[in-house]
């Protein structure tokens, strides 16, 4: 987008918003055309003001807005649909999903498989949690590159029946003594899920990845995917 261009009615997603100054908000938000921007809603916390941006979670929106820099300028924000109606373990892994993406998606770079992938994630966590977390993990790592061949070694073989690896952020997979089996890699590079000890093995991994990719900087919401990995497989 040029400078101060305005986009108008863009679809998207609220993954977090905070306070911003002494009156105003930022919205974090994944949107379909121009990926994750953050968007000023100036004077939204202004006393006495009665009209606020309808900015919630979990629902579809309309987003109204003028680039200008880091950060756009929110004009409107309106929903477009009843949205999802997450509780429970469903909604904090909901959670667990917008902060992935805030963590590892930069601003501004267009994933439209990312976007129809949350959507679909939101539509499946009331219904198999567990398994919709996994499958969101394994395919965004993908998506963004992060994922290694689950099916090769760091050198390019064919993983061995019977052997161990472990994750290298650098190369990839390495034999090891410990770590992930042949058996259990190659279920995860087929999503085969209803498996719990799949689940459980993909869990590890993911997180795995994840926090090599961020540096020492977890999650807030780490313990969240710890217990819907383990919830109901047995320890992760």
């Amino acid at each position: 987008m040029s400078d101060r261009s305005r986009v108008a009615l863009a679809p998207g997603w609220l993954l977090h918003r905070y306070p911003y100054r002494e009156t105003s908000i930022i919205a974090e938000v994944l949107t379909r055309d121009h990926g994750r921007i953050g968007l000023v809603a100036r004077g939204a916390r202004a006393p006495g003001r009665r009209s606020r941006p309808a900015i919630g979670p979990f629902e579809p929106l309309l987003f109204s807005f003028r680039q200008g820099g880091e950060l756009a300028s929110l004009d409107k924000a309106e929903s477009t649909g009843s949205g999802y109606r997450l509780t429970g373990e469903a909604f904090l892994a909901g959670c667990y999903v917008n902060e992935l993406l805030l963590r590892l998606l930069p601003r501004g770079d267009a994933v439209p498989e990312i976007y129809a992938l949350y959507e679909d994630t939101l539509r499946g966590l009331a219904g198999d949690t567990a398994r919709s977390v996994r499958h969101f993990e394994g395919r965004v790592l993908s998506l963004l590159g992060y994922l290694p061949s689950l099916t090769r070694d760091a050198s390019g073989r064919v993983l061995e029946p019977g052997r161990f690896y472990r994750y290298d952020r650098d190369i990839g997979l390495v034999p090891a003594r410990q770590g992930e089996s042949t058996e259990m890699l190659l279920a995860i590079a087929s999503e085969e899920y209803g498996d719990s000890r799949v689940l459980n093995a993909a869990a590890r991994l993911f997180r795995t990845i994840v926090a090599a990719h961020l540096h020492g900087r977890p999650l807030r919401s780490l313990d969240v995917a710890r217990a819907i990995g383990a919830r109901g497989t047995g320890s992760s």
